[in-house]
């Protein structure tokens, strides 16, 4: 019986009662069994009440009486929720004890009408106390004066709220209580199930293939283009291939990697968190100097979710043909990408606000497809702890691929003025004392054709009154200088950064927008962010909303000024995303243009069958002028069919509307898609076939199997369910699986099958993914699942392994009993009680409730003694008559009732 319907069973009970006492007052016995004076309340007056001290409920059955003079609570069975040293004594008539201290005494005295606390003696009366069984109720303001606390009854809602005036024992307990549990407060951590992956020598790899065939009917030969990733363990390292075709079905790109990642920095001696080598990224630095792509090596100490220095980041993937990407930061929309170059998708020079910045990448199918990797970067400023140290290397042959297929082009963010030429960076940031940390960096780079460069940083990062501070100058090989200082905070909830910075001698600083153009230099730039939430007076809610202001005069006297902002909402369960622009460009001699654009994007579901998007560009200013309108909606037939209807319409000059339409078959092996499409601006018609496939090697049934498309771009797992009868975590050949087990985190939920396995596929590369399993879809009330959610660090290709191991359990009923002067017995409620194995680790505890009764679930097979709470039994000198012992079995289910009698020493 649950507690919340022993509760119910005690009020009927309770009503019964009051209706059979036909309201006669209580008689209180005393100790030799004759009468004393009557009790100020009658049996129609008892109560049930929720206790609560701040956000702790101590117990929502505490047996009260509320009659017409005040409330009076049993003073035993509340010293023992609160954890203090207070006994009573029924043959004596007296509680006697301490609150806090033993030099703290606490006692009443009914015989002789006296009580004293806190060093004061004050007399009592039948009014204020009174024996009742074995326990002695007191009034409320009694209450107060015996204890530290201030004590209100709410008979209306059932409910008496205390306040402790200094910290009381129960406090503590609950503290050490959360702390063990992991919760903070009201707050739960969530309970989650780690899965290692280590790098091997080989696994058998996972690859994607996309192959798409196309003809317009002004063109005599159809286009093919193909991509072809590969991914998995290599030589205790994770290996990347990619493969891409140009428009006629040659190859033109190939690209290769060897890449250790692990968040927690066990990579060598170093600690590092990433390394590679083949066509990587170098990193950036904090000015002059950005990231670029080439073949050659990278390394970096950092951590993987906590820049320590850049307030920007580039944010780069593989990205399969058909499809395209939003990336939102802090839920606002900072672009998008229809078109993948070299596979890839880029998002580079990203800002990040103060403190925590959610990264949320949303991935649109040719099939209709959607799916989001979420990415969390806490920037604070640069900050490291004292002594810490965090180092970045790269050295690439810049926009040139390992192995040279055609011209070797590949995605470098714009850096291709340094085609073929070294780039060299290197940074490191050390915590000097608790709130100073420095920072220093070298670059070699080629901002412009024959026009290499060596570049110095060294920068110093603080706090003052909460606003943290960066400042960083660099000085070049050809006479050039910079300084930049940065404030950033959060007040009011909005986050603010403010950047100046000063350039002379001609230097170039490819991390700001207008830094890198060699013939044109920087003079100065300034640039202000806000991001919080804003008030939208149309719909009368808060939206997130970002508002950036930016500066930038060039050494000829030339200045730009731009204005942005952003929010994002939902109306109507649409998802609503705009922006509006604001630019000034003001040319020495030549005059001043202004122009103010607009968008809006929208998406989400209609009708419960149709995901439609829809977005609209404008120029709002010197003339109004829509530019694109694009919608798109997309139906799935099943899971195994879909539909997507496209139309877009180009405004100005010379206006064009396209249509689109394609239709996907989801076979066993592969996804097939058929479209066509017409644009009435070039009168041009198209159709075209496509293809899309993955495979990965499942390591629980030992061959290959078809997965989604994105198995080698991303992280997959298998999991299996079984029920673990030995407990040792591994699932044996004899041990029961379970099928049904159902896990969210991927495309959509997976469904264990009859031999409890699954595979979800193309899970991102994100320094950690999360999968939720659904404990409801295990409907057995005796099994005993893991932490629900599953966390390991995906890696392309890879196929991690969960051993999902559920134990059956067994619950107990434990009645803790004292024993009366008659020879019978009464629950002792608020007693702590425990269950512990041979070893004396404690397996199940808990509180007893108003009758005595704990009820403890979730034990697993063995033998366990049932033990008081040390410190409680010690306090208040109890103990139990006799060993009392329990046994669990394997079979799990309801063991019954196990008496347990108390006795006071």
């Amino acid at each position: 019986m649950t507690a919340r319907l022993r509760l119910a069973a005690l009020a009927l009970a309770a009503a019964f009662a009051a209706s059979s006492l036909h309201a006669e007052p209580i008689v209180a016995l005393d100790a030799a069994g004759a009468s004393a004076p009557s009790a100020p309340f009658t049996a129609e007056d008892l109560v049930l009440l929720e206790v609560r001290a701040g956000d702790y409920v101590l117990t929502d059955a505490l047996d009260g009486y509320a009659a017409r003079s005040g409330v009076f609570v049993p003073l035993g069975q509340l010293s023992r929720l609160l954890d203090l040293a207070i006994v009573v004594s029924p043959p004596d008539r007296r509680a006697e004890g301490w609150a806090l201290s033993p030099d703290k005494r606490v006692q009443l005295d009914l015989a002789a009408e006296t009580a004293s606390a806190g060093g004061e003696t004050f007399r009592v009366d039948a009014a204020q106390a009174v024996l009742l069984g074995d326990e002695i109720y007191v009034r409320t303001d009694l209450l107060e004066r015996l204890l530290p606390l201030k004590a209100k009854a709410d008979i209306p809602s059932l409910s008496l709220t205390l306040v402790p005036l200094t910290p009381l024992p129960f406090q503590e307990r609950l503290a050490r209580e959360s702390k063990r549990k992991g919760l903070d407060g009201s707050r739960t951590i969530e309970a989650v199930l780690d899965v290692a992956t280590p790098y091997e020598l080989f696994t058998p790899p996972s690859a994607d293939l996309n192959l798409n065939v196309e003809m317009a009917g002004n063109a005599p030969d159809p286009t093919t283009q193909y991509q072809l990733r590969l991914a998995g363990d290599l030589f205790y390292a994770g290996a990347q291939l990619y493969a891409g075709s140009d428009s006629r079905g040659e190859l033109s790109d190939v690209r290769m990697v060897l890449e250790r990642k692990d968040p927690e920095g066990g990579i060598g001696p170093l600690h590092l968190t990433r390394a590679g080598a083949g066509d990587v990224f170098t990193p950036a630095l904090a000015i002059g100097a950005r990231g670029a792509g080439g073949r050659g090596v990278y390394m970096t100490s950092e951590p993987l979710e906590q820049p320590s220095v850049l307030g920007r980041i580039d944010v780069r993937g593989e990205l399969e043909l058909g499809w395209d990407v939003e990336l939102y930061l802090n839920e606002l929309l900072q672009g998008s990408q229809a078109t993948p170059v070299g596979g890839r998708y880029e998002f580079p020079e990203v800002p990040l606000s103060y403190g925590l910045n959610t990264l949320r990448l949303v991935f649109y199918g040719p099939r209709g497809e959607r799916r989001e990797e979420v990415r969390r970067l806490n920037f604070g400023g640069g900050l490291l702890p004292k002594g810490r140290a965090v180092f970045r290397f790269g050295a690439v042959e810049e926009g040139v691929n390992l192995i040279k297929v055609g011209d070797g082009a590949m995605l470098s963010g714009g850096g291709l003025a340094g085609q073929g030429q070294w780039r060299v960076l290197a940074g490191f940031d050390y915590g000097l004392a608790t709130n100073l940390s420095l920072s220093t960096g070298y670059a070699r780079y080629t901002p412009a054709p024959d026009d290499t460069r060596q570049l110095l940083t060294t920068g110093v990062r603080t706090s003052v009154a909460g606003v943290a501070l960066i400042a960083d100058g660099a000085v070049d090989g050809e006479g050039g200088a910079a300084v930049a200082i940065t404030g950033l905070g959060r007040a009011r909830g909005v986050s603010y950064s403010l950047r100046h910075a000063e350039y002379g001698g001609g230097f170039v600083d490819e991390t700001q927008s207008r830094g890198s153009d060699v013939s044109r230099p920087l003079a100065r730039s300034s640039e202000l962010r806000l991001d919080g939430q804003a008030r939208l007076p149309l719909l009368n809610r808060d939206a997130p909303a970002s508002l950036s202001l930016r500066r930038d005069q060039l050494a000829n006297g030339d200045t730009f000024l731009q204005a942005a902002a952003r929010a994002s909402t939902t109306v109507d369960g649409f998802v609503v995303a705009t922006n509006l622009a604001y630019t000034r460009d003001d040319q020495a001699g030549r005059g001043a243009s202004d122009r103010l654009t607009g968008g809006m994007d929208a998406s989400g579901v209609v009708a419960d069958v149709w995901r439609v998007r829809v977005g609209v560009d404008a120029d709002l200013a010197p003339e109004l002028q829509a530019r694109t309108a694009v919608l798109t909606l997309d139906r799935e037939f099943g899971q195994n069919r879909s539909l997507r209807l496209g139309l877009s319409h180009a405004f100005g000059d010379d206006p064009s509307t396209g249509f689109q339409a394609a239709a996907t078959w989801r076979l066993s092996m592969a996804d097939v898609t058929v479209g066509g499409g017409y644009d009435t601006g070039t009168d041009e018609w198209r159709i075209g076939f496509q293809l899309s496939t993955g495979l990965l090697f499942d390591p629980l049934q030992r061959r290959y199997r078809p997965a989604r498309p994105g198995a080698a771009a991303g992280g997959n797992v298998a999991l299996l369910a079984f029920v673990d009868e030995n407990g040792d975590g591994v699932a044996q050949p004899g041990e029961r699986r379970m099928p049904g087990l159902k896990v969210s985190g991927g495309y959509r939920e997976e469904e264990a099958d009859a031999l409890g396995r699954l595979v979800i596929a193309a899970l991102g590369d994100g320094a950690y993914v999360r999968l939720r399993v659904d404990p409801e879809s295990v409907d057995d009330a005796f099994m005993s699942l893991p932490p629900t959610t599953i966390q390991f660090t995906p890696r392309p290709g890879r196929v991690a392994v969960v051993e999902y191991g559920m134990r059956t359990t067994s619950e107990v009923e434990l009645r803790m009993l004292l024993r009366d002067a008659a020879g019978g017995s009464r629950g002792l409620s608020a007693l702590g009680v425990q269950l512990v194995d041979a070893q004396g680790t404690v397996v199940a505890e808990g509180r007893t409730e108003y009758d005595g009764a704990l009820i403890l679930e979730g034990l697993p097979a063995g033998a366990y003694e049932v033990r008081l709470d040390p410190q409680q039994s010690a306090r208040l000198r109890m103990s139990l008559e006799e060993p009392v012992t329990v046994q669990v079995g394997a079979g799990g289910g309801f063991l019954g009732t196990v008496r347990a009698y108390i006795k006071i020493n």
